[in-house]
């Protein structure tokens, strides 16, 4: 069994990186308990942190810990050369790009939108302050970018001829094009990750805003419930190619879009929402980033987030000739990849 050397340095980032994830989890897990037990020093208070804010950084760190797990997994598989570890690579390597790509946007925004320097800054020292500011928020530009380098060429070596070959080891029958292309595979994890996040979410006594109307308890609990049931809907039905998995992940898209649209031309109900927010957090008035800034990070944030919608909506349509028989879609199907 001979192991490709794109192969191999790919099992061995992704080994990395999912143990630094399990790392980033295990400081989560130790931090939201040490947090609320440091001593609160009375010179500069700092508002108390939430009662269940603890339970909800462990359960999202509960979701970071299965996700480096199937990363070590894989690059097992990949180390062993299994062709559903290509498919996983190629997955992984979309969901990448998918959070990587619009993380690098924004923080190059944010490092180009100037701040003012923190209350008891000496101001001779205010332009130093924005100076580093602005690196920090230029190196997480810089780690985003290169991991959606890195998502980018996993979607592009996993798919070549090459690799495809020779990753079959494990195969149950010959080597032929898959049904399912990659970026459908992609959706349908995304989805079903959105599962146990919508049930973080709906337990989370933090407001939610939908159609132009904050909502709270236990209508807005019902709501991300029902979230995260189309949600695994839409998951299980795109995984098996199932029409009815690709129009209800069209049709949550169209709801996404609807919602920003209220919220961009109603922003007084993301101020609304904002404030509510707040002060589930604890937040202070004081402590908020000042207006200019936030309105340019929101108009940003819908900016990408109606793309990704539109992208979304797009590739369902697209590779719908996947969701038809198999008779049906060799004459209709356009070439699928991955």
């Amino acid at each position: 069994m001979k192991r490709l050397p794109g192969v191999v340095v790919s099992a061995v980032l992704l080994i990395f990186g999912s143990l630094l994830q399990v790392l980033g989890a295990a400081a989560m897990g130790f931090g939201a308990f040490l947090i609320p037990r440091l001593p609160v020093s009375t010179s500069a208070p700092v508002p108390a942190q939430p009662a269940w804010m603890p339970w909800f950084t462990l359960g999202f760190a509960g979701v970071c810990l299965a996700l480096a797990g199937w990363g070590i997994i894989t690059s097992v598989g990949l180390f062993r050369m299994r062709r559903w570890a290509r498919v996983s690579a190629l997955i992984i390597g979309g969901l990448l790009v998918f959070f990587g790509l619009p993380g690098f946007s924004m923080m190059i925004l944010m490092a180009m939108v100037s701040l003012p320097a923190p209350t008891g800054v000496d101001p001779a020292h205010a332009n130093t302050v924005q100076m580093v500011t602005r690196i920090g928020f230029t190196a997480i530009a810089l780690f985003y970018a290169f991991i959606s380098a890195i998502g980018i060429w996993w979607l592009h070596y996993f798919n070549r001829k090459a690799v495809r070959e020779a990753l079959t080891t494990g195969a149950s029958g010959p080597l032929g094009p898959p049904r399912r292309p990659a970026l459908i595979s992609i959706l349908a994890i995304l989805n079903i990750v959105g599962i146990p996040m919508c049930a973080l979410m709906a337990f989370a006594p933090l407001p939610m805003a939908i159609f132009g109307i904050v909502v709270h308890g236990w209508a807005k609990a019902i709501t991300f419930l029902i979230f995260g049931v189309l949600a695994g809907i839409s998951g299980v039905g795109l995984w098996r190619l199932k029409e009815w998995g690709r129009r209800t992940g069209i049709a949550c898209q169209c709801m996404g879009l609807i919602n920003n649209l209220f919220f961009v031309f109603q922003p007084e109900t993301m101020k609304r929402y904002q404030e509510e927010v707040n002060r589930s957090m604890h937040v202070q008035q004081s402590t908020q980033l000042p207006a200019h800034f936030q309105s340019t990070i929101q108009n940003a944030g819908f900016g990408v987030g109606f793309l990704v919608l539109f992208a979304v909506i797009a590739t369902l349509h697209y590779h719908r000739g996947a969701f038809k028989p198999p008779s049906i879609a060799a004459a209709t199907q356009p070439e699928i990849i991955g």
